[in-house]
């Protein structure tokens, strides 16, 4: 399995996973997936894409959002794509300058959950509410 930078044209097979995601279906409707690149990373093994993030660069604090993996990927294969996603996606943050990183992880998701806390030392702050509004 590899993790590397979608391409503009994978837009639509993000958009299929972003329904794994945290994304509300009516924004999925109205979102460009037409221009996606450099903003998210995916995990590919060797029957395609079965996992992305969202990389949000900032300085100081950076963000990774809306992971998404397929859930008719078997268990260690989601497992493996979670790892790599979230720190590939961590890496990137820094490559930018970025000095911490802030990721909202659905209570639902204990997974997800336990790697950015387990394995990379992220820590619980805050909970809350996402708000969205399309522009």
């Amino acid at each position: 399995m590899e993790v590397r930078l979608a391409i503009n044209s994978e837009g639509s097979i993000i958009r299929k996973l972003a329904e794994y995601s945290t994304l509300p279906q009516e924004f999925k409707d109205v979102l460009d997936w037409d221009d996606i690149y450099p903003y998210w990373l995916v995990a590919e093994n060797g029957a395609g894409i079965i996992g992305c993030i969202q990389v949000c660069p900032g300085k100081p604090v950076g963000r990774v959002e809306n992971l998404s993996i397929d859930p008719t990927a078997s268990g260690q294969m989601r497992a493996k794509a979670l790892k790599m996603l979230v720190d590939e996606g961590l890496n990137t943050l820094r490559q930018m300058g970025s000095t911490a990183s802030s990721s909202m992880v659905l209570f639902e998701n204990k997974a997800a959950k336990r790697v950015f806390k387990r394995h990379f030392g992220g820590k619980v702050t805050a909970s809350g509410n996402i708000i969205m509004k399309a522009l």
